[in-house]
């Protein structure tokens, strides 16, 4: 039986014109995993909006992040990332870990940006012995002075191995970000899907269906969220640590009304990196 799939995902985001302010943040790939909880892969991410709607990579200075529900805004390309997440496994109802490791390659500017993922479940007996793949793609679709729109695909539990069974499960979805406040140094994040098995029932099978996220940045290094399918809400709060780069701290919990009997608080430590010319 599968377990809950959540995804975490932060953003980075930087307004550069004569009249909007700099903003800072980081952005998540997330892995699906077998406690329930997502192994988070933090990478810096970084953009530059002109007024005009022009888009660059840049530098970044404001912090916004979803927990729970995926986002189609992605890892700069040529950074690797690697999460592990601690979490009761839904199955054997003991403390457990999952670890999450992705590399990005892509455009999403000028092209499509991929993601690819491998997910280690359960690092609670034999490291390795079960896991699956994952592939996701991203595209900008639309610019603005504040705000920017992506959308996103991903194909989760590709090549799953050990005690992982089912078919892979894809989800689709559209992100928008931007800056807010009276010196736009404040960001937020929004996100809408439609993926398989996305929501879940009290003692049935998970069903296709709709997802959504939100959001936004509480001071420059921390951010909260609300998240949720058809069936159930999850909370989340996440943190920049400014003294390392690339590293990001997530406490949330999935069905916080237990909804659906998959009540799960979860950590996550994830850290960001480039890799590669």
């Amino acid at each position: 039986q599968s377990m809950n799939q959540n995804w975490d995902h932060r953003m980075s985001f930087r307004i550069t014109s004569k009249l909007a302010g700099k903003l800072t943040s980081t952005a998540l790939a997330a892995v699906f995993v077998a406690t329930g909880a997502s192994a988070q892969e933090a990478t810096p991410l970084t953009y530059s909006l002109s007024s005009k709607g022009a888009v660059t990579e840049g530098d970044a200075a404001g912090f916004s992040a979803i927990f729970g529900a995926p986002s189609a805004v992605p890892s700069p390309r040529k950074f690797g990332a690697v999460g592990i997440t601690f979490a009761e496994n839904q199955r054997t109802g003991n403390p457990d870990a999952d670890l999450g490791l992705s590399y990005a390659i892509g455009d999403p500017i000028t092209g499509v940006n991929l993601t690819f993922g491998l997910a280690i479940t359960s690092l609670r007996d034999k490291f390795g012995d079960a896991g699956s793949f994952s592939l996701s793609l991203a595209r900008l679709v639309h610019a603005g002075a504040k705000s920017a729109t992506f959308v996103g695909a991903n194909v989760a539990n590709i090549g799953e191995w050990g005690d992982l069974k089912g078919d892979p499960r894809s989800s689709i979805y559209i992100t928008q970000t931007g800056v807010f406040g009276a010196s736009e140094d404040r960001s937020y994040i929004a996100t809408i899907g439609y993926g398989q098995e996305a929501k879940a029932r009290r003692g049935k099978s998970k069903e296709d269906g709709f997802f959504w996220g939100f959001g936004v940045g509480m001071t420059p290094n921390l951010s909260a969220s609300l998240s949720g399918s058809e069936t159930q809400v999850n909370f989340g709060v996440s943190a920049l640590i400014k003294n390392v780069p690339g590293l990001v701290v997530t406490l949330g919990v999935n069905d916080v009304f237990d909804n659906t009997n998959q009540y799960q608080p979860a950590l996550t430590i994830g850290y960001g990196f480039k890799f590669g010319g």
